[in-house]
């Protein structure tokens, strides 16, 4: 597509609006400039309308801190989740990730799923979030609050039941002012 028949098309898509009718103009000027200095040069260059040519997924170099340093070339996604974790696509982002992995294994025991507990200052117990949590055994705190209910309601005379309970305590109102 010749820039000729590009820049008519792109003011129709924008006619609502000046300013980018004008920015517009100004793109396809530069645009064409450019390539007039290309073709001076012998790099005869082609214009096209669309995205660019899609680079395709795989084959892909992914880069490991201790195994390939330099990268390695994996074809599939299979084959990349065959080498296991710590591959990412660049050296940079392996090193950063292998830094933090060694960073929470040497601090206590921090990994990706469990968090140290400290049960008083001495003691230090790790959670396993694949155990099962053995059931709280709450029947004396229950029984305790059954009984303490129990106490502060009033039987059918009107008192205090017979099981021990304390009267309740009323509270003073003050008289009303007038």
């Amino acid at each position: 597509m010749f820039l000729h028949e590009l820049l008519p098309r792109l003011q129709a898509q924008h006619h609502h609006d000046l300013q980018a009718v004008q920015n517009i103009i100004n793109a396809v000027a530069e645009v064409e400039r450019g390539l007039n200095v290309l073709a001076k040069y012998g790099h005869v260059l082609h214009l096209e309308h669309g995205a660019a040519y899609h680079i395709p997924e795989w084959p892909q170099v992914l880069f490991h801190v201790h195994a390939a340093p330099n990268g390695r070339v994996v074809n599939s996604s299979w084959e990349a989740l065959e080498l296991g974790e710590g591959w990412w696509p660049t050296y940079q982002e392996a090193q950063y990730k292998e830094g933090v992995r060694m960073q929470f294994r040497g601090r206590g025991g921090v990994g990706d799923r469990s968090l140290p507990m400290l049960q008083d200052g001495n003691t230090r117990v790790t959670f396993d979030p694949d155990a099962p949590s053995p059931p709280k055994d709450n029947r004396s705190i229950i029984d305790e609050w059954k009984r303490s209910v129990a106490a502060s309601r009033p039987d059918d005379n009107g008192g205090p039941q017979a099981s021990g309970g304390a009267e309740p305590q009323r509270v003073p109102t003050a008289p009303p002012t007038s």
